[in-house]
């Protein structure tokens, strides 16, 4: 008596809750032979420049390795273009294959394809944080907390809130001590956060053009080695630590009185110059 094929389904269709999001719908077995299919609907996506992407492995039994492998490799490509394929619903079965395969830490899994749509939404999520205190150096632990704790919040994690816990406070500290010593002064701060980078403006409004240059010449003091090292006159001490903790920063007075610093500092750089 001739067997019934093994059924390889594999099916995709939009997130309930978010129809930008496509979900892989996975079949109870999914053998060697979906390969083809598989690689099929990721060259879709892939043209479509679809990368995020749930895998729902809710009524999935069995899962080849070649299949976890694919899947593998999909997600590299999709986490290199600032997305991500997270595993939702997986059964007891297949978590056992992740752990065989060693895998199961490399894959985001959420309970359900709810559960993984609000963690893409949440990681597209832009904060802009605006706040003005008082020129005096008085509110700068507040003001540098603060806002290292809304990283903390968004995944900036041990060394890296920490370093921009530094980041703030420096550059608060200068545009105190280099700005208007007037007692109705005050410094402006901008916050703009999401799940890849942190963007900083803080502005006083009385630092004179010789204090701004003054600044600048600070920042010059830096030096990379060929090593990629950093070398600096005084180091930790004011803007040139900001340099070579921060991926970008821009010194401004052109816009009028007082100076305008503007940091970027991106989450889980490979390549660190300085470590605290």
């Amino acid at each position: 008596m001739a067997m019934n094929p093994t059924k390889h389904i594999i099916e995709v269709v939009p997130a309930p809750t978010n129809p930008d999001i496509p979900v892989l719908t996975f079949g109870e077995r999914v053998n060697v032979e979906a390969l083809s299919e598989l690689n099929a609907i990721i060259a879709d996506l892939v043209a479509q420049k679809k990368f995020q992407v749930i895998a729902d492995l809710t009524q999935t039994n069995h899962i080849d390795g070649s299949v976890l492998g694919v899947l593998m490799g999909f997600r590299g490509q999709a986490v290199a273009a600032k997305g991500n394929l997270i595993l939702a619903g997986v059964t007891p079965a297949v978590e056992k294959a992740l752990h065989v395969m060693g895998v199961h830490k490399l894959f985001d899994i959420y309970p359900a394809v709810y559960n993984a749509v609000q963690q893409f939404e949440e990681a597209a999520r832009v904060e802009t944080i605006t706040l003005a205190f008082p020129s005096s150096l008085d509110f700068v632990p507040c003001v540098r907390d603060f806002i290292s704790n809304i990283a903390s919040m968004r995944g900036f994690e041990g060394k890296e809130a920490y370093r921009i816990q530094t980041i703030v406070d420096e550059i608060c500290n200068n545009a105190i001590e280099h700005g208007s010593k007037e007692s109705d002064s005050v410094i402006n701060v901008r916050c703009t956060i999401d799940n890849d980078k942190m963007d900083l403006v803080v502005e006083d409004k009385g630092a004179s053009k010789d204090s701004a240059e003054g600044l600048r010449r600070a920042v010059a003091k830096v030096q990379f080695t060929e090593q990629g090292k950093v070398s600096v006159e005084k180091r930790g001490r004011g803007l040139p630590i900001v340099a070579m903790l921060a991926d970008m920063l821009e010194i401004d007075t052109r816009s009028g009185p007082g100076t305008k610093i503007h940091i970027v500092k991106f989450k889980k750089q490979e390549n660190e110059y300085f470590t605290l």
